[in-house]
């Protein structure tokens, strides 16, 4: 349980990964050992608040807000970063065009359309994400020759990075906008430096989807990262319309939100689960945020002050597979090695930092949230 957890006086439902699904639709129904809890949200000014992870397990948003409905509780989502709530206002996930709309919609590609004033109108197919585009297949068939602008990205929060680095290897032309030196930049023929948040005026989306404007906090003659992408689009012959703050403002103000169809939950058989045999668990991936910040930031003296990275696991885990001090977890692509605390948590279950000093879990191990590993003891 988290310190935040404690402080609130919660009470821990421990699970498994992949059984989260079945236990809020067990509070929907308000069976057995959950019916004090639907009672409980039924309650005036209750809320159902799910946190970052909630988005890596398919449906638990949908259910989420499926109990909401029932209960007649606020519900919120509190991502990692608050820049995912405003990727989906800006369209950058997958399948989504700007406020909520569906790039399968027709009628919101013709609306898309006409507000940027496309000669050539939008398709379905094209791919309108981040993960779509470093894709080989996606290079092939629409992006042939294109130039690939980036800006704010860390390979390591990538489900592939070493996937991605060869996808970048191959992109022809590559121009990034940032602050400061990334891995990004090796790869880079052009690198621009632009405004940090300080240097510059504009506005946040925060995760409750509410906009913050900000002022400009320090003088500067750095150029702030909009300007420099309608400075592009010019010498490419197109206009992106981002003449100003101000105009940036009115096109969002202008699409607003939309009214149109919605997505909704597919229908999917999910696969029956069954427990990990002896040496396999599901990782659980954290979070260190302040030693990822101070690792990308090159400020060894703050990276000094970030917790030391460990894996955790139940004592029945670790005795199981004899482990006392050290574990060595191994993935489809290699192996971390890190001390560990044994924590009161489900068994067969291990959780780790996610981008840490040492326990780089997407690009040393190649696996993700509730996927397979392998467990056992490494020589101090």
């Amino acid at each position: 349980m988290s310190d935040g957890a404690r402080k609130l006086g919660a009470t821990l439902v421990q699970n498994q990964p992949g059984e989260q699904l079945q236990i809020l639709q067990d509070i929907i129904a308000g069976q057995g050992e959950f019916a004090w809890v639907k009672e409980s949200l039924s309650q005036p000014g209750a809320l159902v608040l799910m946190g970052e992870r909630a988005s890596l397990v398919v449906d638990e948003l949908e259910y989420a807000a499926r109990l909401a409905d029932a209960t007649n509780a606020a519900w919120a989502w509190i991502p990692r970063r608050a820049g995912s709530r405003a990727a989906i206002e800006a369209g950058c996930f997958p399948g989504l065009l700007p406020r909520g709309r569906l790039v399968t919609d027709p009628m919101a590609r013709a609306n898309i359309d006409a507000a940027w004033g496309l000669t050539e109108p939008l398709h379905e197919n094209l791919p309108l994400c981040f993960r779509c585009m470093l894709t080989p297949e996606a290079w092939e068939q629409f992006l042939p020759g294109t130039t690939m602008v980036m800006g704010g990205v860390d390979l390591r929060d990538l489900e592939d990075p070493e996937g991605t680095r060869e996808v970048l290897k191959g992109v022809k032309h590559v121009i990034q906008l940032e602050v400061r030196q990334t891995e990004i930049t090796q790869y880079a023929d052009v690198v621009l430096p632009v405004a940090p948040p300080h240097e510059k005026s504009g506005t946040f989306v925060n995760w409750e989807g509410r906009l913050r404007p900000f002022g400009q906090a320090l003088a500067s003659h750095a150029l702030p990262d909009w300007k420099v992408m309608n400075l592009l689009g010019r010498a490419a012959g197109y206009d992106l319309g981002l003449d100003s703050l101000a105009a940036i403002w009115h096109e969002y103000e202008e699409l607003g939100s939309w009214e149109g169809i919605r997505l909704g939950a597919p229908f999917r058989q999910d696969p029956p689960l069954f427990p990990p045999k002896r040496g396999r668990l599901w990782s659980l991936p954290g979070s260190h945020c302040w030693m990822r910040v101070a690792a990308r930031m090159a400020k060894p003296d703050l990276a000094g002050t970030a917790r030391v990275p460990v894996v955790r696991l139940s004592a029945a885990t670790a005795q199981e597979n004899g482990i006392t001090d050290i574990a060595k977890i191994t993935g489809p692509r290699g192996t971390v090695t890190l001390p560990v605390v044994l924590t009161d948590m489900p068994d067969r279950v291990v959780w780790m930092p996610e981008c840490s000093p040492g326990s780089l879990v997407h690009e040393t191990l190649g696996s993700a949230y509730g996927q397979l590993v392998s467990l056992k003891a490494a020589e101090a």
